[in-house]
């Protein structure tokens, strides 16, 4: 059994709908699909209750506030870790213990993906630490622009060459 959905969209856009036609193998939640035989994981945004995004928006009134308020203890660096761990700790207990398998599946993909960015900003902050260009130019875009074709030429001919 399939079911025709039409979406209304503005004028701009020269159509007045869509048409989207939806299978039988979406459940009356939309949390599941069932493609070519396999399915994909429930969207667990859809299964959180909307006061899970009381830490976030605590967090951010924290780092909005608290260098106002209470600036002394604000600025350690030890105090911030502290704040981010402790208003972190209600997403992990919904997301490993109350959602079970599939909130334990999202942490682990997302830290992954943090794991993946942490490499990559630390791998960039090593590279750019030790350049330093001394010159009577200013470091305007033009004149960045114009010395990057000489700088993409030294690099290649300081690169070695793979055989």
């Amino acid at each position: 059994m399939q079911r025709m959905v039409h979406i209304p969209l503005g004028r701009s856009l020269g159509a007045n709908t869509v048409s989207i036609v939806i299978p039988s193998s979406v459940d009356r939640h939309g949390l599941t699909l069932a493609l070519a035989g396999s399915s994909v994981r429930p969207m667990l945004g859809a299964q959180l209750p909307l006061a899970s995004a009381l830490p976030f928006v605590a967090l951010l009134a924290a780092i909005a506030l608290l260098p106002l308020v209470a600036p002394r203890w604000w600025h350690p660096n030890h105090n911030k870790a502290l704040l981010a761990v402790v208003v972190s700790l209600p997403v992990l207990w919904q997301l490993g213990i109350a959602l079970g398998e599939p909130g334990r599946a999202v942490l682990v993909e997302k830290l992954h993906d943090y794991v993946g960015f942490i490499v990559v900003i630390g791998a960039l902050f090593v590279i750019t630490g030790g350049i330093h260009v001394q010159g009577s130019l200013s470091g305007t875009p033009l004149v960045n622009t114009g010395w990057a074709p000489c700088w993409r030429t030294c690099w290649e001919r300081r690169a070695p060459q793979s055989s």
